[in-house]
């Protein structure tokens, strides 16, 4: 796993896994965009 996801991995907390995020996305490609979009906003909202 990167540091990036591995970072995501920690904000989400120990019970929800990326694993299980994923599933919410259609496939893979939405799901990078989705975490890339969402790291983006955590790492400007500090």
């Amino acid at each position: 796993m990167t540091p990036e996801l591995e970072t995501l991995d920690q904000l989400l907390g120990g019970d929800l896994s990326l694993a299980i995020v994923r599933q919410l996305y259609s496939d893979d490609e939405a799901f990078k965009r989705g975490v890339w979009l969402f790291s983006l906003a955590v790492t400007f909202a500090f």
